[in-house]
């Protein structure tokens, strides 16, 4: 299990048309930035690192 943050979206995100011009951009307000996990259970992680050190 994991947890992450989020703030709020403060990027323009667009979508361009077939042309390549400006269709959309996403109402900001609406949406949220998800930040990369911070917090992991240790067991979890422990088992993760484990499996690198054993592979090199």
């Amino acid at each position: 299990m994991a947890a992450g943050a989020i703030r709020p979206l403060v990027s323009t995100v667009v979508s361009p048309s077939a042309d390549g011009h400006l269709d959309h951009s996403l109402d900001r307000a609406k949406h949220r930035a998800s930040e990369m996990p911070q917090a992991f259970l240790f067991d979890v992680i422990y088992e993760a690192y484990q499996q690198i050190i054993w592979k090199t």
